[in-house]
């Protein structure tokens, strides 16, 4: 019993760790986007809208 639980109290935080370096690794990893600043801005229901092919 003992045994497990110090598995779970070192494992948890290793787990946050590898996760907080995964999600920085993808959130810096990828290029920005340019934006074309000619479009129109996006409103709540732009989606709605249908587009022209």
């Amino acid at each position: 019993m003992k045994k497990g639980m110090l598995y779970l109290v070192i494992a948890i935080p290793l787990a946050a760790v590898l996760m907080g370096v995964i999600t920085l690794y993808v959130a810096f990893s990828s290029p920005n986007q340019a934006i074309d600043k000619a479009d129109r801005p996006l409103s709540k229901t732009s989606w709605q809208e249908e587009q022209a092919p």
